[in-house]
Order: C-alpha cells, then sequence, then structure tokens
C-alpha cells in the first residue's frame, strides 16, 4: 500500500490527477482504512475539480479520525468550491 501511495504523489506532483488516483485506489485496496491515502486521494481528486469526491473522503477520514485537522480544513475548502 505504501508503494502505490508514493506513486500516487508523484503522480499528483507531476500534475498526472488521474493517474495519481488509479494508485491511490491501489493503494486503499491493500489498507482500506488508511487515513493518510484517502486524504492523498482527496487532494488529487481536487486537482480534477471533483468536489464532491472530495467531501466523500475526508468525510471517511473523520471517520476514522474524528477531529483530523486536515481533513476538517480541506473538507471546508472543498465545500467552498
Amino acid at each position: 500500500a505504501n508503494l502505490w501511495a508514493r506513486a500516487g504523489l508523484a503522480w499528483r506532483e507531476a500534475g498526472r490527477f488521474e493517474q495519481a488516483e488509479a494508485a491511490y485506489a491501489k493503494a486503499l485496496a491493500l489498507a482500506p482504512q488508511d487515513p493518510q491515502i484517502l486524504i492523498d486521494r482527496a487532494v488529487a481528486r481536487a486537482g480534477q475539480e471533483r468536489w464532491w469526491d472530495v467531501v466523500e473522503d475526508l468525510g471517511a477520514v473523520l471517520r476514522l479520525s474524528p477531529g483530523n485537522v486536515e481533513a476538517l480544513t480541506l473538507r471546508a475548502e472543498a465545500h467552498v468550491q
């Protein structure tokens, strides 16, 4: 899962959001309750302006890790969009 998440980060940093999301999907298949991978996928989805998907991912993070400040902040930003 960690290697797929790293690949997702590399794709995201290259501006290749669709490839990043695909890598994060593979990471989540191996570690479905990893809050950081969900946050990273949310950021990749934000790069595609898929705001409701961003909110959905961040909601999942908050169910796993209530009070996660990063997720709360990103979710609020997505709601503004």
